[in-house]
């Protein structure tokens, strides 16, 4: 199965899930998407590994929007040190 997500910043959201991906999940970025591919044998592992993708997905976004408002309120004067320098 194949998902393709739109992201503002889909390299940190890659970074981000790319430690939980086990050997049935892919992943690749462009410039404002992240295409995962996924294949499990049977259709209940399919069914629970979109699941939690999708709910990791929605996470990663959720954070990556709470800094953006942060640092765009000027919380955060030395960005990059901030982000750990994925950002």
């Amino acid at each position: 199965m194949r998902l393709q997500t739109q992201h503002r910043r889909p390299t940190v959201v890659y970074n981000a899930l790319r430690p939980d991906n086990t050997a049935s999940i892919s992943m690749a970025t462009d410039a404002d998407s992240l295409c995962t591919e996924i294949e499990r044998e049977t259709t209940g592992g399919l069914h629970a590994t979109v699941d939690d993708t999708v709910v990791n997905l929605t996470v990663a976004d959720a954070i990556v929007d709470m800094i953006d408002k942060l640092w765009a309120n000027d919380q955060y004067q030395n960005r990059e040190a901030a982000s750990g320098g994925i950002v």
